[in-house]
């Protein structure tokens, strides 16, 4: 009996073992399923993290920075980036410029484990002035320079392969120019000009352009950068940014605000950019001021060391004395790139993208 109780407890303990060893078995099993669920889970959530910093970029596209990024160059995107907290996954995006419209957009991610997951896609991203003239004075009218006033053309720079004209106007005998005046680029007579409203010498709807337009209920102003702990205060009207380029770390540079004037305006000193529109009759006089690009339903007189950055579209006749207006298509261009209706990546009906990868 002692024999046969030794045996019965022997084959007890092999199947208490060899139902261990089952269980173990399975439960390595089951761990490396997990295992390997998890790690599906992990890459499926690092290409969609990928995928979310692409799809970022596109939607806080930085339109300024992307005008002035050379050919084959890295334009960072800071605000596509951000980290996944369940898997701590870290993610962003970067765009390279490979021709004057087009990008590659990559949107990255990384795990802790040092995973890694990328998605490209191709954009196409518009500058906003293609199609508006890009002479440093448009005019319906006639243009006066009085004396010691200056009228340049700019060169061939943000997406111009030639040198724009100086002067846009409907009638060479609308132009007079003093002795001692100065008009340096080519003129060219339209005569479709004749008689043409504002909103009609531009290539977009004029609301569309003022759809975010801060209104300024003076007629008269001093603008200029206002900065409060070495943060730009963009909520003040008379905050118009700073346009000086040899000031390029101001807080205030990259604001460029869309201002509009319901009847007439004057600016006695100061300075600002981006898009400026008066229904009335412009000003600018005592060393005032602009970058950018200034769209005048009436008349626009510049006086006493003014000085307009960018370009000129007036309804009405444009004069200066003792004052200057130089054309530069890149202070428009990024003027433009600052209104939210007419920047940003262009986006095929039904898809943000064409993936690459």
């Amino acid at each position: 009996m002692r024999n046969r109780s030794g045996v019965v407890l022997l084959l007890a303990l092999l199947c208490i073992v060899a139902l261990e060893l089952a269980a173990a078995g399975l439960h390595f099993a089951a761990l490396q399923e997990l295992r390997a669920a998890r790690a599906g889970t992990r890459s499926l959530q690092l290409r969609l993290s990928a995928q979310a910093a692409a799809v970022t970029a596109v939607a806080a596209w930085p339109a300024e920075q992307a005008l002035v990024t050379p050919i084959g160059g890295l334009l960072p995107i800071p605000a596509a980036a951000g980290r996944e907290q369940l898997y701590s996954i870290d993610f962003g995006a970067s765009a390279e410029r490979l021709g004057d419209e087009l990008f590659l957009v990559r949107g990255e991610a990384a795990s802790p484990l040092r995973e890694r997951a990328r998605i490209g896609c191709l954009v196409v991203a518009p500058d906003p002035a293609r199609g508006l003239s890009a002479a440093a004075v448009r005019t319906s009218a006639g243009l006066s320079l009085a004396a010691l006033a200056a009228l340049a053309a700019g060169g061939p720079a943000c997406g111009l392969q030639v040198a724009p004209p100086a002067l846009q106007l409907p009638d060479p005998d609308l132009l007079s120019l003093a002795l001692d005046a100065s008009l340096a680029g080519s003129i060219e007579i339209q005569p479709e000009l004749t008689g043409a409203h504002v909103a009609e010498l531009i290539p977009f709807p004029l609301d569309r352009l003022l759809s975010a337009a801060l209104a300024l209920p003076a007629s008269q102003v001093r603008p200029g950068p206002v900065i409060d702990g070495g943060r730009c205060v963009t909520g003040l009207l008379t905050n118009w940014g700073e346009p000086d380029p040899l000031a390029p770390d101001d807080p205030c540079t990259f604001w460029l605000p869309v201002l509009t004037r319901t009847g007439d305006l004057r600016l006695d000193g100061g300075r600002g950019q981006g898009v400026l529109y008066v229904s009335g009759d412009l000003v600018l006089a005592g060393g005032a001021s602009f970058a950018g690009l200034v769209l005048v339903d009436g008349r626009v007189s510049l006086e006493d060391g003014a000085s307009v950055r960018g370009a000129v579209i007036a309804a009405g006749s444009v004069s200066l004395s003792n004052a200057s207006i130089t054309g530069d298509r890149c202070a428009v261009s990024a003027a433009l790139a600052a209104v939210p209706a007419l920047a940003g990546p262009f986006v095929p009906r039904g898809r943000r993208w064409v993936p690459l990868f």
